[in-house]
């Protein structure tokens, strides 16, 4: 009777062993891919994407000018036709060259006008920026002999990475291009942004007038007390 009775008790307990053995297995392999997606869901909230920006003609993001239209003011210049002309009158000038792009407080219209500001010069550019506030990255050229477009935009640690093509016109024309891209509210340390071309497999002409065209990497202190 007690040998029976072992060997049942045998016979059941094996099939639940198996199921809590490949239940255990199964978690063991779930785990690893919990943290690839958790990697894979913080990789991607590094990502700046492109319709999150508001720029002058550059495909996949926000038109700037609906930013400004100015209906209310029928007669006056908006900020965006200001930043325009004013570019295009350093684009004039004799050995001009695009200084570094730089950061403004704010987001949407309050950063275009921040932008305006400096453009302007009413206002010089910041060398310190307050931490947990809304901040902009204004990137911008002079003329280019061809349309500079934003590929991607995302962080590597403090390195905001702003990473551009340049697609020759087919004619003569030259063309001025800025964007406003919102980085958040930002924890004080030092930040560098590197604006980098992305290389097209064929090497293009007036490489070196495109270089000139195109804001300069910049960097800044972030501080919880503005000095």
């Amino acid at each position: 009777m007690k040998t029976t009775q072992r060997r049942w008790r045998r016979r059941t307990l094996q099939p639940l062993l198996i199921v809590l053995c490949v239940a255990s297995h199964a978690q063991t392999y779930a785990t690893p891919q919990a943290r690839e997606d958790e990697l894979d869901r913080n990789k991607a909230a590094k990502v700046i994407p492109l319709d999150h920006i508001w720029a002058q003609s550059m495909p996949n993001t926000k038109r700037i000018s609906a930013l400004d239209p100015r209906k209310d003011e029928p007669n006056a210049m908006s900020a965006v036709s200001a930043i325009n002309r004013l570019l295009s009158i350093r684009s004039s000038e004799e050995n001009a060259k695009a200084g570094q792009c730089c950061l403004v407080e704010g987001e949407g219209k309050e950063s275009l006008y921040s932008a305006l500001a400096i453009i302007e010069k009413r206002q010089p550019i910041p060398e310190f920026m307050p931490a947990g506030k809304p901040l902009t990255l204004f990137f911008y050229t002079h003329f280019a002999p061809g349309y500079v477009c934003l590929d991607s935009v995302y962080w590597e640690g403090t390195r905001l990475k702003v990473n551009y093509k340049v697609v020759i016109h087919q004619t003569t024309e030259a063309t001025i291009h800025f964007a406003l891209i919102p980085v958040g509210k930002l924890s004080a340390g030092k930040i560098n942004v590197d604006v980098i071309e992305v290389k097209p497999p064929i090497a293009y002409r007036n490489q070196a007038v495109a270089d000139r065209a195109v804001c300069d990497s910049c960097a800044f202190d972030i501080k919880e007390k503005m000095p």
